[in-house]
C-alpha cells in the first residue's frame, strides 16, 4: 500500500503579519509591565527604606558637620552617620543649650559661656564670657559671639572674636545698634555683620565686613527701602536676599553691586556648592505653585509645580520638591524627572547632611536619602 504524503501548507502573508504584531503587542506589553513593577518596588524603596528616624525631635539643638550629624542631650554632645551609628560622645558645660557648627567646628554655648569642639569630639577651647551670649557662630578657623552686658545705666554689646586656640583676636563694639545676624563667608576668613539702622526716614539695612587678624573693617554696603534677611559670602562675591530684591556684589567692595528684583517672592533655599543658586517662591501661605531658581548672574528658571509642595531643596544637580506623602524631582534647569512615594506623611523638610534631608512630622524627624 502506497501512502502519499499532504504537501505542507503555507502561512499566507496576512497570517504571519498577524502572528509578528501579536508578538509585539506582547513584548511591549511585558516590558511595560517591568517597568512598571522596577518603577513602584524602587520608589517604596527610595520611600520606606531610605528613611531614618532620628533620636531626637525639632525642639532639639542639632546640627550637620560634613556628613555626620550632632545632637544635644541635656548635657551631652552627640555625633552619629547617616546609619545612626555612633561616632563619639563628649560632655557638654550644664550651662550650653544651643549649638552652631560647620564641617570642621562645632560651637556649644549658652548664656555665660561658649565651648569649641573640632568635628572629631575634641575639646578646643572653652571660656567664660562676661556678659549675656546672644548667639555665637562657627567660622573654619575662628569663632564669633555676640554678647551683651547689662549694667546700671546703659546695656553694651560686642561681637568677640576667638581663634580655635581660644585667643581673643577682635572685638567690635556693636552697642546701641540692632544687629540682625552675623557669621563668616566660606573660607572661614571675613567676618559679616547685618544690622538694621532706623535712626533715619527711612530704614536703612547695613552690611560690615571686617578682616579679625587685622582689627580693620573691609568694607560696608548700605542697602535701603527694604529689609534684609539672610547675607552669605561666597568666593569674591556677596550675597544679600532681602523683601524686594536679591543684591550681588563684590566682597571687596570695589565695583558695582547688581539687584535682580524680587518683590512678592521669598527666598525658600540657598545651594551654595559647585552650582550657586536661590530658590525664591511666592511670598503667602500655603501650597507652593510655582518657583523661580535665580542664579548669580541674574539668570533664572520658573518651575510650575504639582498641587501640595510645602518645601524645595536645590542641590548642584537636581531641585527635590516636596509635598505630603511624595516628592518630585527636576533637573537644575527645571526639567520634570520622576516622582517618588515618600512612605512617610511629612509637613517639612529641611537641609542636611549631603545627600540627605531632614524630614518632620510634628515634632518627629527623619533623615532621608536623596536619590
Amino acid at each position: 500500500m502506497k501512502y502519499q504524503s499532504k504537501p505542507n501548507k503555507k502561512l499566507s502573508k496576512k497570517a504571519i503579519a498577524f502572528f509578528v504584531c501579536a508578538a509585539v503587542a506582547l513584548t511591549v506589553l511585558l516590558v511595560g509591565l517591568i517597568l512598571w513593577l522596577s518603577t513602584v518596588i524602587f520608589s517604596r524603596s527610595t520611600g520606606d527604606k531610605s528613611l531614618s528616624q532620628m533620636p531626637f525631635s525639632t525642639d532639639a539643638e542639632y546640627a550637620c558637620v560634613g556628613a555626620s550629624i550632632v545632637y544635644l542631650n541635656q548635657q551631652v554632645l552627640t555625633c552619629i552617620d547617616n546609619r545612626l551609628n555612633e561616632i563619639w560622645k563628649c560632655s557638654i558645660d550644664p550651662g550650653s543649650v544651643h549649638l552652631d557648627a560647620n564641617d570642621a567646628v562645632i560651637v556649644a554655648y549658652g548664656e555665660a559661656a561658649i565651648q569649641c569642639i573640632d568635628k572629631n569630639g575634641a575639646l578646643l577651647f572653652a571660656t567664660r564670657i562676661d556678659g549675656q551670649v546672644q548667639s555665637a557662630r562657627a567660622g573654619v578657623g575662628k569663632v564669633a559671639v555676640y554678647v551683651k552686658q547689662v549694667l546700671e545705666d546703659k546695656t553694651p554689646a560686642y561681637i568677640l572674636v576667638f581663634d580655635l586656640s581660644g585667643n581673643s583676636l577682635y572685638q567690635i563694639d556693636v552697642t546701641g545698634k540692632y544687629v540682625l545676624d552675623f557669621g563668616f563667608d566660606s573660607q572661614g576668613d571675613q567676618l559679616y555683620m547685618l544690622e538694621l539702622d532706623v535712626t533715619g526716614s527711612v530704614p536703612i539695612s547695613r552690611i560690615s565686613t571686617y578682616r579679625p587678624e587685622t582689627q580693620a573693617m573691609t568694607g560696608i554696603k548700605e542697602l535701603k527701602d527694604q529689609l534684609v534677611t539672610s547675607v552669605y559670602i561666597i568666593g569674591k562675591d556677596i550675597y544679600a536676599t532681602g523683601t524686594t530684591r536679591l543684591t550681588v556684589y563684590p566682597a571687596a567692595n570695589t565695583g558695582s553691586s547688581r539687584d535682580i528684583l524680587t518683590y512678592g517672592w521669598m527666598p525658600a533655599d540657598f545651594n551654595a556648592f559647585t552650582d550657586t543658586k536661590f530658590v525664591y517662591v511666592p511670598a503667602q501661605e500655603g501650597p507652593i505653585d510655582i518657583a523661580r531658581i535665580i542664579r548669580p548672574s541674574g539668570a533664572e528658571t520658573k518651575i510650575n509645580l504639582p498641587p501640595g509642595v510645602f518645601g524645595i531643596i536645590a542641590t548642584d544637580e537636581k531641585i527635590y520638591c516636596f509635598a505630603k506623602d511624595s516628592y518630585f524631582v527636576y533637573t537644575k534647569d527645571g526639567k520634570f524627572l520622576r516622582m517618588y512615594e515618600l512612605g512617610y506623611a511629612a509637613d517639612g523638610v529641611q537641609r542636611a547632611i549631603p545627600g540627605h534631608v531632614f524630614l518632620t512630622q510634628g515634632s518627629s524627624i527623619a533623615l532621608m536619602t536623596l536619590p
